[in-house]
């Protein structure tokens, strides 16, 4: 909120008695903030059927509307854009993601499918692959027993 106006540095309305944001180095009032962060749009995900409003992250939301898509599915979107990473590990069906991370969960010896040992490794388990999704992100290692 600016000292000098307690205005809405969108609309202009009094920002007296009401929440306010910051969003891009504005203050802002309730109802600029959802208009700026596309939140409470309604969606239908094309991938899984789910039907809902955005509620996420400002870029969450964008992505959600752009590609008619719920929050879980973009989450995954966003994995098979980031398949070719060499952090991106795919083994039965399970996402991990490789960390230096001692507090990893997973671990163990892992092959790449193209014949890399990564040998003993930290890994975040990021969950199973929906079904939808598996084309997208095939299998890429198998473990090292």
């Amino acid at each position: 909120m600016t000292a000098s106006t307690n205005l809405c540095e969108s609309c202009h309305r009094s920002l007296s008695g009401q929440m306010w944001h910051r969003l891009d180095d504005m203050t802002i009032c309730g109802p600029c903030y959802r208009e700026a962060s596309s939140i409470g749009l309604p969606v239908t995900c094309q991938h899984c059927g789910w039907h809902g409003v955005t509620n996420g992250t400002r870029e969450t939301n964008e992505d959600m509307i752009e590609h008619d898509a719920c929050a879980d599915c973009i989450w995954w979107f966003r994995l098979a854009g980031e398949s070719d990473l060499p952090d991106s590990i795919r083994i039965g069906g399970e996402h991990y993601t490789l960390t230096e991370n001692p507090m990893a969960r997973c671990g163990g010896r892992v092959r790449m499918l193209n014949g890399l040992d990564l040998g003993p490794v930290n890994l975040w388990s990021n969950g199973t692959i929906p079904e939808r999704w598996r084309e997208l992100l095939p299998d890429n290692a198998k473990w090292i027993t």
